[in-house]
């Protein structure tokens, strides 16, 4: 069964590893960029890839267009469209009141009788709502944020 603590703990996790992910996104645009002093590097970095100026999303939008316009790695759009969608479920949704489904199942030696199912909900592009369970979001995001960084790593050895 999950609880608050362990999907705080989940969402946690993830964050962290998006954080990594955006660094990683910064540096690639750094080196595209290629400012010629340090000064103006430092400028790049603390001010126009500051996340009040450029958010998370808009940086991997610019990454993910840089990256079909230079062919650096196969990345798939809709990867993208998801991991974003999915990421602002989790961040912005309202965790401190989720929707709960419980399953009344008849008990086995494998398997508790009651299972509590914690969902998340995210608004796709076409304005639908989707609603998963909390445990299927984070393994698709752990899953897309694997890639995602594989293949980050791999274009900051390529440039």
């Amino acid at each position: 069964m999950i609880d608050n603590e362990t999907i705080e703990y989940k969402v946690g996790s993830l964050l962290k590893r998006f954080n990594f992910i955006e660094k990683q996104i910064s540096e690639i645009l750094k080196r595209y960029i290629a400012p010629k002093t340090p000064e103006k590097t430092e400028f790049l970095l603390k001010n126009v890839f500051h996340n009040s100026i450029v958010n998370s999303a808009s940086k991997m939008k610019l990454f993910f267009d840089l990256n079909k316009s230079n062919k650096w790695v196969m990345i798939e759009d809709e990867d993208l469209k998801r991991l974003l969608r999915l990421r602002n479920a989790i961040t912005h949704g309202d965790t401190g009141s989720r929707n709960v489904t419980v399953d009344l199942g008849i008990p086995s030696e494998d398997q508790n009788h009651v299972r509590i199912y914690y969902h998340i909900e995210s608004i796709k592009g076409n304005g639908q709502l989707e609603t998963l369970e909390s445990d299927k979001v984070f393994e698709e995001l752990s899953n897309l944020l694997d890639d995602l960084e594989i293949k980050t790593k791999e274009v900051l050895e390529k440039i």
